[in-house]
């Protein structure tokens, strides 16, 4: 489970010694030549975790879930006979919905079908609150700080190195211009005297990015402030995670799937699988689907 931190991506004070070595071979203009030093410097900033095994139930309750409200819509759930059943679903249940924060979340901006933008929201979010929050997240493990922070990192990695497998992708100029926006607002902290990665989250929480400062992140500062109550902060950053990766999971085409099975799949590709086993994509079209999806989810 691959994981990347725009939070300590932008907070870093000295240029990865990869770089210094391949600068030294003159080998980092080439890359510049190519425009691959960017994406090089920031894939050498990924880690690499394994998938714990609270967040595997945590997904799989999360699409059973809806696989059992799914069933629940339908006129029949009980028949046996397929052609009953596939004219008994509502049309369109076959499809995961967008996430639904924005239908009764004020502060929220619209980002319409931009899924890159909503992780890059919910990612500083979840970043940031990670480390002012630290001491509550210890105290109350219910509330899956730990998970959601890792589930936050892996959707970001693929923003950042896989944007392909999320249909679509922030412009890099978008997304270099919110990175350059965080890492300029670390370094005035420092030159500022503040020191230290919770010292300097503590500070940017509590000040923002300065005035006349537009953008994704400086949207999701604003409307953090407003979550002042801790456990629903955290319950709405579970709630939006579970539903961004099930809905990327499901906009991603079947084919770039089927590739990443080559290779042992993603956990994107391993969720989606999961969701057609509970007849919650259109990838796959078998009269066992609703079958399975009651049968799971009793």
């Amino acid at each position: 489970m691959a994981q990347y931190s725009l939070l300590n991506f932008s907070l870093k004070e000295k240029t990865h010694w990869f770089l210094n070595f391949l600068k030294r071979l003159h080998c980092l203009d080439i890359l510049k030549y190519f425009n691959k030093d960017k994406w090089l410097e920031e894939n050498l900033h990924v880690a690499y975790k394994e998938v714990p095994e609270e967040s595997k139930k945590l997904i799989f309750k999360s699409i059973k879930d809806k696989a059992a409200k799914r069933t629940r819509g339908t006129k029949n759930p009980i028949s046996d006979d397929p052609a009953a059943i596939e004219e008994a679903a509502p049309t369109g249940t076959t499809q995961v919905e967008e996430p639904t924060s924005s239908r009764y979340s004020e502060g929220i901006p619209d980002f319409g079908e931009d899924l890159s933008k909503r992780i890059l929201f919910w990612h500083f979010i979840t970043e940031l609150s990670y480390y002012v929050d630290n001491s509550y997240i210890k105290d109350h493990r219910e509330c899956n700080g730990k998970l959601m922070k890792k589930i936050s990192r892996y959707m970001m990695y693929l923003l950042v190195s896989h944007p392909s497998l999320l249909s679509v992708g922030i412009t890099t100029i978008s997304f270099e211009d919110e990175a350059n926006t965080l890492a300029d607002t670390f370094q005035k902290f420092r030159s500022q005297g503040t020191k230290g990665r919770l010292a300097t989250c503590e500070y940017l929480d509590e000040h923002g990015f300065g005035d006349n400062k537009k953008g994704v992140l400086v949207d999701a500062h604003s409307f953090m402030r407003k979550m002042t109550e801790r456990n629903k902060k955290w319950k709405e950053i579970g709630r939006n995670w579970l539903e961004l990766l099930a809905y990327a999971a499901s906009k991603c085409k079947g084919s770039l799937h089927a590739q990443n099975l080559r290779f042992g799949g993603e956990l994107l590709t391993h969720v989606w699988l999961l969701m057609a086993q509970f007849g919650l994509t259109e990838h796959f079209q078998t009269s066992e689907k609703p079958h399975i999806a009651r049968l799971v989810s009793q």
